[in-house]
């Protein structure tokens, strides 16, 4: 599955490769523990892979070309069941800039090739869902850095109470309740400053400004889970550039669903073990 197997293979030859093995009678274990690597390419003024792992949670916003045929899912149909592993992790880099010489490379590793470490937090339900208790908000560098601003619970809310987040390979942006999204919103337009600009694509979601990435460099967004985990979400796992990078837009979505997307999900190493 590794592009470095052989340099004239495709990723789609590759993927083609995938799907005739897992409905072989080829040992599961031979081919979980390959390693896939996926480039990024340039689309429409956007850095995507020409690949997305899992199906979108909105398909009404799916196109044909960017819906994907693996899913890390837990149904019959999935990729996963078909090799018969349950421990993978991934990592989705951030997009390479124009004038970087680098090029992105997402990770996806299967059975013994996944090494899973760091704070483990419970799924709910059977499914991919974590239990979200807190977001929290700061601005600022190092040397005028702002005291964190509870935005959930917020100053005197109840304790205790969490939100049901489904994490989602398959989902952009992160969705979250309206009580979390406008008053984080606030605070973010209230600190960098910039002019406000509507997303054509969906006006009613989008928020996003003229500038630039380093005009949000110093917002911070911390989401903590039930079980101790926290995830600290800034620069290209809060934001994403749009217009040939005249704008910036903020990654997240008012939603009765409450989604973690993979823009949040970049730069880190995410390690699921669904036999637990």
């Amino acid at each position: 599955m590794s592009p470095l197997r052989d340099s004239t293979l495709t990723t789609w030859d590759l993927f083609k490769e995938e799907i005739q093995l897992a409905s072989s009678h080829v040992r599961a274990d031979a081919l979980a523990s390959e390693k896939m690597v996926v480039p990024s390419h340039f689309r429409r003024g956007l850095y995507l892979v020409p690949l997305r792992i899992g199906g979108s949670l909105d398909r009404i916003s799916s196109r044909e070309y960017n819906t994907g045929i693996l899913a890390l899912g837990t149904s019959s149909l999935s990729f996963l069941a078909q090799v018969r592993v349950d421990k993978f992790p991934y990592c989705v880099p951030a997009p390479a800039r124009r004038y970087d010489d680098d090029q992105a490379l997402s990770y996806l590793r299967f059975g013994s090739q996944a090494r899973i470490s760091g704070k483990r937090i419970p799924f709910w339900n059977d499914k991919y869902y974590v239990h979200l208790k807190r977001v929290t908000y700061q601005h600022g560098n190092r040397s005028s850095q702002q005291q964190p601003v509870p935005i959930y619970p917020g100053d005197g809310g109840p304790e205790g109470s969490t939100f049901e987040m489904l994490v989602d390979s398959g989902t952009l942006g992160i969705w979250l309740p309206e009580s979390i999204f406008y008053p984080l919103q606030k605070k973010i337009d209230t600190d960098i400053s910039l002019i406000r600009v509507h997303f054509d694509v969906n006006p009613n979601n989008g928020c996003c400004y003229i500038g630039t990435m380093e005009d949000v460099e110093e917002v911070s967004v911390t989401l903590g889970f039930v079980g101790g985990a926290e995830m600290e979400l800034f620069g290209d796992s809060l934001f994403f550039e749009y217009n040939d990078s005249e704008w910036i837009c903020l990654g997240l979505t008012p939603s009765n669903t409450t989604v973690l997307g993979i823009y949040a999900q970049r730069n880190t190493n995410m390690g699921f073990d669904s036999s637990i």
